[in-house]
Formats: C-alpha cells, structure tokens, sequence
C-alpha cells in the first residue's frame, strides 16, 4: 500500500537520474505531478478526513484548543512541520534542486492542512460541495505556493538567507493572510 502511494517518487527520481537538461526535467515533473495529484484528489475519501478530525475531537475539548486561531495555528503547524521535514530531506539527503523540494513538500502538506483545517480548524463537517472546496483551497494555496516559490528564492539568492530560515519566514507570512482567506472564501460559516 505504502509502495503505490510513493511509486510516483520513485518513477520520477528514476527517470531524473537520466534527464540532462532543466527543461526536460521540468516537463516530466510536471507530467509526474498532474498525474499523481489527480489521483490523489480522485481516492481522497471523506470518510478517512472524517476520522482524522474525530480523533483531533477530544483534543477541542481542551480550553486553549476552543479558540478557532489557536486550531489553525496548531493545524499549520503541523502541515508546515510536514512541508519543511520534506523539503529538508528531498534538499539535504535526495540532493534536489530546493526550489523543486519545495513544491513536492508542497503536496503533502496541502492534503494534512487541508484536511485538518476543514474538520478540525473551521469544524466544516458537511460533505455538501467538498469537491469545491478542496478546488478552491488549491487554487488559493497554488496562489500560496507561487509566492511562497517566488519568496524564498528572493530571499535566498539575493538576499542570502538560508533555505531553511527563509521557507519559515515565508510561510508565516503566508499563513496570516491565508487564515482570513480561508475562512472568509472557502470554510464559510453558515448564520445560525
């Protein structure tokens, strides 16, 4: 099971180890990528999201896990220790390009934030338009990740900044803004 989740890393890095040129990489990392994240979004079970928030339930109880910023907060936390374990290890160990570490560490954060901020952050339990809901939180966080791409190189090749502390940097930036985002654009409440 593991195996097929990660086979498309493996196609990819096999495939990279005899690609010479950046625009004959580019182009197999883009087929690779449209094909795994749209399979990826056609085998997303709301049913697997569900249980995952029912067992963050307990944990809302606690008083300082009520507030709806301090569960976001903790739910982009965890996507973001997500994001930078693996561009940590696809930069440091895999030796990729950091800027391409970054959009993989991108996908697998986007599915636990995504899922954790739905039925966890804006307890939006209803499965009524979830599949515009998921649309609509990757555009926004495709938008997020174009300046998050656009940031860090920024701040690493002109300014100087190591990789690390600017893809921190970045993303609290980003956080902020995408908070009021999401709760205004995608998780809406309904009047009670």
């Amino acid at each position: 099971m593991v195996w097929k989740r990660a086979y498309p890393v493996f196609v990819f890095y096999e495939k990279l180890k005899t690609m010479r040129t950046i625009e004959s990489i580019s182009t197999i990392t883009c087929d690779i990528m449209a094909s795994w994240l749209n399979k990826m979004i056609k085998k997303a079970h709301i049913d697997a999201h569900k249980k995952i928030a029912s067992f963050l339930t307990p944990i809302s109880k606690i008083s300082f896990f009520r507030h709806k910023i301090v569960r976001y907060l903790f739910s982009g936390g965890a996507a973001a220790f997500v994001d930078l374990g693996i561009l940590f290890v696809l930069t440091h160990y895999a030796k990729f390009w950091y800027l391409f570490s970054a959009v993989i560490a991108f996908l697998f954060a986007f599915m636990v934030s995504f899922t954790l901020q739905k039925f966890w952050t804006f307890e939006d339990h209803s499965t009524d338009g979830y599949g515009g809901q998921i649309r609509l939180y990757f555009i926004i966080s495709l938008v997020n990740l174009c300046l998050n791409t656009l940031l860090l190189y920024g701040a690493v090749d002109f300014i100087g900044i190591h990789y690390m502390l600017s893809q921190i940097l970045v993303s609290g930036i980003i956080a902020v803004v995408s908070f009021f985002v999401y709760r205004k654009f995608v998780f809406k409440t309904k009047a009670k």
